[in-house]
């Protein structure tokens, strides 16, 4: 899963494995979670493409390598007193909680449904 997320990022070389990791590993245990499967229950092999989608969108949402060129575009612009917001580019699923909250499991909850168990 970690080469398809670097082929689809556009990522060469190892340098950014780790924090690639990080991303899907965040992204495998959200859908896990919404799915109510157990932390050792191994993931079914028709998840995995949905999981490495949900690994770039929330990869881009939260502006990971975009820490040496500093992308950022402007959110809002006061002119009264003079007020600019900016924000890394890639936008977010909410604002609030960034992209590991719920607003960005909803955009892949159609997906994910299939895989739900029942929970008690």
């Amino acid at each position: 899963m970690l080469e398809k997320m670097k082929m689809l990022l556009g990522i060469t070389g190892n340098e950014k494995d780790g924090l690639l990791q990080f991303v899907l590993d965040t992204v495998t245990d959200m859908a896990k979670t919404y799915c109510n499967m157990k932390p050792d229950e191994a993931i079914p092999d028709q998840l995995n493409n949905l999981l490495v989608r949900m690994a770039v969108d929330m990869w881009r949402a939260e502006g990971y390598g975009n820490e040496k060129n500093n992308n950022m575009e402007v959110t809002s612009v006061r002119r009264g007193d003079v007020t600019t917001s900016f924000r890394p580019v890639g936008g977010d699923f909410n604002t609030g909680t960034g992209a590991g909250g719920a607003d960005f499991i909803k955009a892949y909850t159609k997906q994910l449904n299939a895989f739900r168990k029942v929970g008690w």
